[in-house]
């Protein structure tokens, strides 16, 4: 089975949000569900801030969707969205 490099943006619910715990939880929750290789913060929009992140994942049936999954049901998420895959 190969592997599947995902490119994921993860918005906060807003600028109150500590996006440090957020990466905190981020790492927990992926925890045998992917490889999280990198967790940026970068500047989206006015002030707003989201994480970039880099997740190595099975290419398996599914597997993506669990990612996303798991990320929305982070407190302080508000959305997430896969950017690029490409297997690896």
């Amino acid at each position: 089975m190969g592997r599947v490099m995902m490119i994921i943006h993860v918005m906060p619910e807003g600028i109150e949000v500590n996006l440090d715990d957020v990466k905190r939880e981020i790492y927990k929750k992926l925890e045998g569900k992917g490889d999280v290789k990198r967790a940026d913060i970068k500047p989206f929009a006015f002030g707003l801030n989201m994480i970039e992140l880099s997740v190595i994942v099975d290419d398996a049936a599914g597997a993506n969707e669990t990612v996303e999954e798991v990320l929305k049901g982070i407190p302080g998420v508000q959305g997430v969205e896969t950017i690029d895959m490409s297997l690896i």
